[in-house]
Order: C-alpha cells, then sequence, then structure tokens
C-alpha cells in the first residue's frame, strides 16, 4: 500500500515514532486506512496502548458520530479492536465518545464488541463492557444497533461467559 508523505507522517506519529506533535490540515488522513490490513490511525493507536495520548489527540479530530464507520479490512471499528486486544483503556474512551459502539455487529461474524471480548478471553475489557452494555441498553434499540442480551446475542454471550470461565463476573 503506497502512503503518501503526509500520511506516512501521521503513520509514525501513531506507532510512536519520533514525532510528538503531528498537525494536519488533511483531516482525511486521520481517517484514512494506513497498513496492509486496512488499520486506521486509531486501530493502530489502540494497538500501541502506551501511546494514550495518541488515541485521545485522534479522538478529539475525529468526528464521534463517524467511530461506527471507520472499519479496517477485517470490517472491525475501533471498539471491537480494543476489545479482541483487551484495551480497556481505549474501550472507555471510545464508549464516552460514542455508546453506541457498543451495540454495533462486527461484520464478518456479527459479534458485538462484549461479545468479541469474552471470545478472547479479555476479562478487563469484557467486564468494562458488560457493565457499559447494561448501563447504555436503551441505546440497543435503535436502527442498526443489536441488544447483547437478547436472541443469538444472549445465548452467545452466556455460552461465552462460561466457557470463559467468567461467570462470576455477570452481577
Amino acid at each position: 500500500m503506497a502512503l503518501n508523505a503526509r500520511r506516512k507522517e501521521l503513520f509514525k506519529w501513531v506507532i510512536g515514532r519520533k514525532l510528538k506533535n503531528f498537525s494536519t490540515k488533511d483531516e482525511d488522513a486521520l481517517t484514512d486506512k494506513l497498513n496492509d490490513e486496512g488499520n486506521t490511525a486509531l486501530h493502530l493507536a489502540i494497538g500501541n496502548p502506551q501511546n494514550t495520548w495518541v488515541l485521545e489527540n485522534l479522538l478529539d479530530r475525529i468526528n464521534p458520530e463517524s467511530l461506527p464507520t471507520l472499519l479496517n479490512d477485517y470490517h472491525q471499528n475501533a471498539l471491537h479492536y480494543a476489545a479482541m486486544l483487551d484495551n480497556t483503556i481505549a474501550a472507555k474512551k471510545l464508549v464516552d465518545r460514542n455508546p453506541h459502539l457498543l451495540f454495533v455487529v462486527y461484520h464478518m461474524n456479527h459479534l458485538l464488541p462484549v461479545e468479541r471480548a469474552v471470545m478472547n478471553s479479555q476479562r478487563t475489557t469484557f467486564v468494562y463492557l458488560l457493565q457499559m452494555c447494561k448501563y447504555h441498553i436503551g441505546l440497543s434499540q435503535k436502527d442498526g444497533c443489536h441488544n447483547p442480551f437478547e436472541g443469538e446475542h444472549g445465548s452467545r454471550l452466556l455460552g461465552d461467559t462460561i466457557l470463559a470461565g467468567f461467570f462470576g463476573d455477570l452481577n
């Protein structure tokens, strides 16, 4: 994947190489795919949890309403990616910006972020996402959103929670 000079600079900034302050007039660069897996700057920042300031800077500059649509080539939005990697700090920042992310399915296997966390045995992020799903459950009634406690999602969540040994965390 060929990157122009500005996107290369952004890529280096996100992964923590040398650049401390990144500014661009090209706001589209912040949501473009930057590597061969189609990860955006947001995905890359989540994959590098030591640089939370990068994530915060990106979230301050990206429209929160666009977060559910910023997908990598595996069709993962940022919260699915944070759930998979057990990056609870990133999950908290994302849910604070747009709690609708809790109820958007991952397109390849139709999992919600809380289901992704439990399937990957990511206890800390799972517990946080479970609490937030309970708190924001009313949002699951909106178009394009899914309730993690009903139907297929509910049965999968219960089964995977038992398999992961997290059943005691379902308070």
